[in-house]
């Protein structure tokens, strides 16, 4: 007999703080269709598609292998020293900036005040630490928060283990920090991983697969608060183990598919971008220095 879900779907998508984000999807798919009735026909669409979710996720758990191919991200559950910086001593004075780019600390407190500090309708927020400042605060501090997998394949790939799955990666950079998971996930540390070689895979077990101190993972730290989630997120990949902010050692890069180059020129690294090049999962990427 295949597995089921082990918590009943149906209570967990009536509780307050999802109820709360399907009527925000309603009112964002109403503002999309045209009048009259806009608000009843959106109701009926998004109740159309949860009902489908929820008898979907009633059914047995196939018995399938999970390939999730992604790029090294990293989620960082706060520790206590990051909400005291967030926290602030003072109250809200401004809006955080409507770009969603924060480039001090100031502006990271006042999107955590704004989202999660005062008396506002609202659910999710997500920022890109652009600015020096900010980045250094987030380099610094997440030395000691918790990590766990992030990004969309991540979350699936996580789910998928803890369901029992024989759930199998990819990622082109492996960091030490992802290879220090299972230390608090110990889960996960039966996922297995592919390597590849001269364009030959081979599936290595968790423990197994040696990582690079010096390579470069996507960052994230993830607040969840009542119900609302603030995100704060490093651009592209960095190198988040390095003790000081060095470039990464290339200057432009290419892609390759089956000897022919994907992009008609080679792309270059901007002037002080402390960013990797993002490999594409399905090439093999060769780095050309000049």
């Amino acid at each position: 007999m295949m597995a089921r879900l082990p918590f009943n779907i149906g209570n967990m998508l009536r509780v307050p703080s999802l109820r709360r984000q399907f009527l925000q999807a309603v009112q964002a798919l109403a503002a999309e269709l045209p009048a009259p009735d806009a608000l009843g026909h959106a109701y009926k669409i998004c109740e159309a598609w949860q009902r489908r979710l929820e008898q979907a996720l009633q059914t047995e758990i196939p018995d399938w292998v999970v390939l999730a191919a992604f790029r090294p991200t990293l989620d960082f559950k706060p520790s206590p020293d990051v909400l005291d910086d967030l926290k602030g001593t003072g109250r809200l004075s401004q809006a955080p900036p409507a770009d969603g780019v924060l480039t001090t600390l100031d502006e990271c407190r006042q999107a955590y005040q704004y989202y999660l500090g005062a008396e506002q309708n609202l659910f999710s927020g997500k920022f890109i630490l652009q600015g020096a400042a900010a980045q250094d605060w987030f380099l610094r501090r997440v030395k000691q928060c918790e990590a766990v997998f992030g990004g969309q394949a991540g979350n699936i790939a996580w789910l998928w283990r803890c369901l029992g799955a024989d759930t199998r990666l990819y990622t082109p950079y492996w960091s030490s920090r992802l290879a220090d998971l299972p230390a608090t996930q110990p889960a996960v540390e039966r996922i297995q991983l592919l390597a590849l070689k001269n364009g030959i895979g081979e599936f290595k077990c968790y423990r197994d697969m040696p990582a690079n101190a010096h390579a470069p993972t996507a960052g994230s730290l993830t607040i969840v608060k009542d119900g609302r989630r603030l995100i704060y997120m490093l651009p592209g990949l960095q190198a988040l183990e390095s003790s000081n902010r060095e470039l990464p050692a290339w200057e432009q890069v290419q892609f390759f598919y089956q000897g022919q180059a994907l992009l008609e020129r080679p792309l270059r690294r901007a002037a002080g971008d402390l960013t990797w090049p993002p490999y594409h999962s399905s090439a093999n990427g060769r780095l050309i220095p000049i």
